[in-house]
């Protein structure tokens, strides 16, 4: 029995990996400030080979940002929220300009990053006041 269970394990543990990463920021005098927990959560799909990914962050309980890296074609997903406010979306590339600004009006909306060249981007989302930023890898 306990082989039994031992083994399910190791099936669920093959297909879920859940990854959590907290930081901190401080103010001038060093006094703790905020906290910003990110939990990760991937699956794949059995017969599939494609890799889902969900975040988890202070502002947003269940956002699906993927494929990262991306060849081009980036969506993005949010679960479980009922757009009472909008939320702005930017993609600025790591000097700061601006490429992309929209809104988010559905759970679920598509950016195209294809005319872009390959590199790191930065997606932004804000709701209100608040803001949650993600790094996206573009690729051929």
């Amino acid at each position: 029995m306990k082989l039994h269970i031992f083994i399910l394990c190791l099936l669920i543990s093959a297909y879920t990996h859940i990854q959590s990463q907290t930081s901190y920021s401080y103010d001038k005098s060093g006094n703790c400030n905020g906290r910003k927990t990110i939990s990760l959560r991937s699956s794949i799909k059995p017969g599939s080979d494609k890799i889902v990914e969900i975040f988890t962050d202070d502002i947003f309980s269940n956002i699906k940002i993927y494929p990262n890296p991306t060849k081009g074609l980036l969506k993005i997903g949010i679960e479980d929220y009922n757009f009472t406010s909008s939320i702005d979306i930017a993609i600025y590339d790591l000097k700061g300009t601006l490429l992309i600004k929209d809104k988010i009006s559905s759970s679920t909306i598509d950016l195209d990053l294809r005319s872009y060249s390959n590199g790191i981007y930065i997606l932004v989302l804000k709701k209100e006041e608040q803001i949650s930023e993600w790094k996206i890898l573009k690729t051929n």
